[in-house]
């Protein structure tokens, strides 16, 4: 009834493979498509419409057992999502690691623009999902979910937390000393070492002024986080297990919680009267929607401190975070 009374091609599609038996053997459908990827965290907070224009962008590939998918050294070309099957995944410099269903590969090497450090091969008949790399470099720049969806992934497990980002003192004075319009700016944080002045510019812009009064709460615990640029002034930083810590004026922090998207965990107090700059989340990701070597930037940054956190070497299987 379908197939003769709907004009919807995804629909008609869908009732002619479920009519058929659903056998997979043909192909499968953009509908059942759409269903296997959208369990993939990388996908997991698109909307059903998005996850449709992402099927139509990318391409059902099937390999063999025994088939090369992917081989060390090449370029990064692809992203490729596994939707069934195994694969496995090697490296110069270690043993194979297998991969089930869901996984996600060469995303790293993607995100980074380097080669590739691990050779791809199926275990048995797989059926996988490409997308060409400057296609999934463009999504993830258009798409703000699918961008938080990857920090998240790579920083939920980090401990590099707010004291890490704070800048010390010594350099605050440096900075304020050394570097005249230096204010107008976000200073550098480790994640915003290689930013240009012109997206700092552009951060700087999408920023809201905050006055520091002594005593006033800037945020808690569990507040949504944001980066904070101090100009002038200090804030006393509490956290219920850690010891206190004094950010004064040049201090800058919050990037990798922002990014993430999950709360600091600290409390911040006004200790001296000053103003800072704020910039939120969404914020953050409108201006590296408009930049996107500055995203690319930042993905390298979350890559090399979490292998720098968990102590494991650089190349690994993307199926531990992506799946």
């Amino acid at each position: 009834y379908v197939t003769t009374h709907r004009k919807d091609a995804f629909v008609c599609e869908a009732a002619s493979w479920a009519s058929g038996g659903g056998s997979s053997s043909d192909g499968l459908p953009v509908v059942a498509l759409v269903d296997r990827i959208r369990v993939t965290p990388v996908f997991a907070e698109l909307s059903i419409d998005e996850l449709f224009r992402v099927a139509e962008v990318g391409q059902e590939i099937r390999h063999q057992a025994g088939r090369e998918i992917s081989r060390t050294g090449q370029p990064a070309g692809e992203v490729f999502f596994l939707l069934e099957g195994a694969l496995e995944a090697t490296s110069e410099s270690g043993p194979g690691r297998e991969l089930t269903a869901p996984a996600a590969v060469n995303v790293e090497e993607v995100l980074q623009g380097v080669p590739l450090r691990t050779t791809i091969r199926a275990i048995e008949h797989s059926i996988g999902f490409r997308v060409p790399a400057p296609v999934f470099l463009t999504m993830v720049s258009d798409n703000i979910l699918m961008a938080q969806s990857l920090f998240r992934l790579l920083l939920r497990r980090s401990p590099y937390r707010l004291r890490a980002s704070i800048v010390s003192p010594s350099q605050a004075v440096a900075m304020r000393s050394g570097s005249g319009g230096s204010e107008r700016l976000f200073p550098p944080d480790p994640f915003l070492a290689g930013a240009t002045a012109a997206q700092l510019l552009a951060m700087r812009a999408s920023a809201s002024n905050v006055t520091l009064t002594p005593g006033a709460i800037v945020f808690d615990i569990d507040a949504s986080p944001a980066i904070f640029s101090i100009l002038e002034g200090e804030l006393r930083l509490e956290s219920p297990d850690q010891p206190p810590i004094l950010a004064r004026a040049g201090a800058m922090f919050g990037v990798a919680d922002t990014l993430a998207g999950t709360p600091s965990g600290w409390r911040a107090v006004v200790s001296a009267e000053g103003r800072a700059l704020r910039l939120d989340r969404d914020d953050l990701f409108g201006v590296m929607a408009d930049h996107v070597d500055l995203m690319q930037n930042l993905f390298i940054e979350a890559l090399r401190l979490r292998d720098r956190d968990t102590s494991q070497p650089v190349i690994r299987a993307e199926q531990q975070f992506f799946a």
